[in-house]
C-alpha cells in the first residue's frame, strides 16, 4: 500500500496533488489537535490516489479513488465498517457536496483548508500547472466555473473545526480571484487582507 500511495502521488502531471497535499492535511490535523479515526487517516491517503487530468471517463476521480481504496483495503483485510466509511469519506470530497456522510466533514474541511490561508495563490499556480494542457482562455473559463460553483455553496467549510474567520477569508480569496479572471484586474489584494483576518 505504501508503494501504491508513493507512486500515485508522484505521477509527473501532479504539482499540487502530490504527497505534500495529504502531508499538509495531517499537519493541519496535528496543529488543531484532531484525533483522527482510522477511516479518516485512510481517506486522507486515498482521496486523491486517482487524479486524472483530463479525466479518462465520466466517472469522477473521487469515485475512482474510492473504488481503488476499497480494493486495496479489502485485500489487506480491513474491517468492512472501516472500508465503507473510508470510501464514503473519499466520495464526499467531491466538490458538488452530494448527500454526505456527516463523519466526512473533517476530511472535507482539511482538504479545502488552504483556501483560507496564505497558501492560496501558491496552490492556485500549482493547480494551473496540472492543467497545462489547457490554453489560458480554457483555463480561465474552467476556473471561473469552479469558483462560482464553490461560492454558490451555503458555506465552504462544514465542520466544527473551522471558524468564521476561515470562511470569510476563503470566500475573500476566491472572490478576489474570480474578479481578477473576469475583469483582468491585476491589482488583486493578496493573502489575509479581508477585514484584517489572520489565518
Amino acid at each position: 500500500m505504501i508503494f501504491l500511495i508513493y507512486t500515485s502521488y508522484s505521477e509527473p502531471h501532479r504539482h499540487y496533488h502530490t504527497l505534500a497535499h495529504p502531508a499538509r492535511m495531517f499537519q493541519i490535523a496535528r496543529e488543531c489537535s484532531l484525533a483522527l479515526s482510522w477511516s479518516e487517516v485512510l481517506a486522507i491517503w486515498f482521496h486523491d490516489i486517482i487524479y486524472n487530468i483530463p479525466r479518462d471517463s465520466n466517472v469522477s476521480n473521487e469515485e475512482l479513488s474510492a473504488n481503488m481504496a476499497e480494493v486495496h483495503l479489502e485485500a489487506d483485510e480491513y474491517p468492512t465498517e472501516i472500508i465503507n466509511l473510508t470510501c464514503n469519506m473519499i466520495r464526499d470530497t467531491e466538490e458538488e457536496l452530494p448527500e454526505r456522510e456527516e463523519r466526512s466533514d473533517t476530511i472535507i474541511d482539511l482538504d479545502l483548508w488552504d483556501l483560507s490561508s496564505y497558501h492560496y495563490w501558491i496552490n492556485r499556480a500549482l493547480i494551473r500547472k496540472e492543467y497545462g494542457h489547457l490554453s489560458d482562455e480554457e483555463w480561465r473559463e474552467g476556473r471561473i466555473e469552479w469558483l462560482k460553483k464553490m461560492l454558490a455553496r451555503k458555506t465552504i467549510y462544514v465542520s466544527s473545526h473551522s471558524s468564521l474567520d476561515m470562511e470569510q477569508q476563503a470566500q475573500y480569496n476566491m472572490k478576489s480571484e474570480l474578479n481578477h479572471l473576469q475583469t483582468g484586474d491585476h491589482h488583486v489584494q493578496s493573502i489575509n487582507s479581508a477585514e484584517g483576518t489572520n489565518i
